[in-house]
């Protein structure tokens, strides 16, 4: 069995796009509502810098809405989202994202960009209003480039690229940005499982603080420092893996009965047909 620490890159500790040492965005005691119905209610989340905090829950639960909270996307109805015990609302969008980057679940673009156009997007927070390129983007951009993988088809264009080589894209887009913090919402959806895999151990070895919603629970266990569990927009776990993942937790969110085991490859989940 593959363990978590036998997919990190080896040179985890060299210099990366985007790896300037991980931030503390927290959340503390954040509520949203829409139209009056409670979305996520007094959920608090501060990762240690430089951590991997995965946010499960089933559908519906309030992961995604967490995720745009913490990103400045919306607004929090009560409670504060603060970046180094600084309010975000009282940073301008770029110095926010000059330090925090956000890849969604899915992004589409009516135009034809290239891979480059597309990475050369995570540049615009470094530069002043309608200016262009600054000395040093096109290193920065190469080099996130070349930590995605994507060095050979820079100049390709982004729609001809599989779902998996897309969303290394916006990998590279957000290490482009060069920030402290990296907010993913469910990065391995419709990837297949080398490519699962290889993206997750490229966004922790950024060596950013990164946050990410996943739904897939034996790669949580395998990637994540801490987990984070949500359940009706609650908090209903919070902890180490083998902490959080145990059969009475995953029957009560999930509603489904697992095995859990715990070996030298680490922590697993096995489902139990009913």
């Amino acid at each position: 069995m593959t363990r978590r620490g036998d997919l990190v890159p080896p040179d985890r500790d060299a210099e990366v796009a985007g790896s300037v040492g991980g931030a503390t965005l927290e959340a503390r005691n954040v509520s949203w509502s829409a139209r009056g119905r409670p979305i996520v209610t007094d959920v608090s989340l501060a990762p240690a810098p430089g951590s991997v905090v995965g946010v499960l829950g089933p559908n519906g639960s309030g992961k995604s809405t967490l995720l745009r909270l913490m990103a400045g996307l919306l607004h929090t109805t009560t409670g504060q989202v603060l970046l180094e015990g600084e309010d975000v609302r009282t940073l301008s969008r770029k110095q926010f994202s000059r330090r925090v980057a956000l890849v969604e679940q899915e992004v589409s673009t009516d135009q034809n960009p290239t891979v480059r156009d597309v990475i050369e997007l995570g540049r615009i927070p470094h530069r002043a209003a309608w200016s262009g390129p600054r000395p040093g983007d096109e290193a920065v951009v190469a080099r996130a480039a070349s930590t995605a993988g994507l060095a050979e088809r820079i100049h390709q264009r982004y729609r001809t690229l599989s779902g998996g080589e897309r969303q290394r894209v916006q990998i590279a887009r957000a290490l482009a940005q060069e920030p402290e913090v990296l907010i993913l919402d469910e990065p391995t959806n419709h990837l297949d499982v080398r490519h699962q895999l290889d993206l997750l151990a490229l966004v922790r070895g950024t060596g950013a603080t990164v946050i990410a919603a996943l739904h897939d629970l034996n790669l949580a266990a395998m990637f994540c420092d801490r987990l984070v569990v949500l359940s009706g927009g609650r908090v209903i776990g919070d902890g180490s893996p083998a902490e959080v993942l145990t059969p009475e937790l995953i029957d009560a969110v999930y509603g489904v009965r697992a095995a859990v085991t715990i070996d030298d490859g680490g922590l697993h989940v096995r489902y139990i047909a009913r």
